[in-house]
């Protein structure tokens, strides 16, 4: 399923740049790069959450 959104999330920002880069007007560039924005983030966002945060020392075995 994180496949498939994250590849979602790419068609997002694509499409966005290209409603971007072919606007007349200014309301369409701001929704076109609200479409990148969003699916830059949720990438962003899917990375982030993929994989658990294993800061600080290890674990020491208990004698």
């Amino acid at each position: 399923m994180r496949p498939l959104l994250g590849i979602l999330g790419a068609i997002i920002a694509v499409l966005g740049l290209f409603m971007a880069g072919g606007a007349h007007e200014g309301g369409m560039y701001f929704a076109g790069m609200a479409f990148f924005l969003f699916g830059v983030a949720l990438n962003f966002w899917l990375i982030g959450t993929a994989e658990p945060k294993r800061y600080g020392a290890p674990a020491v075995p208990a004698e």
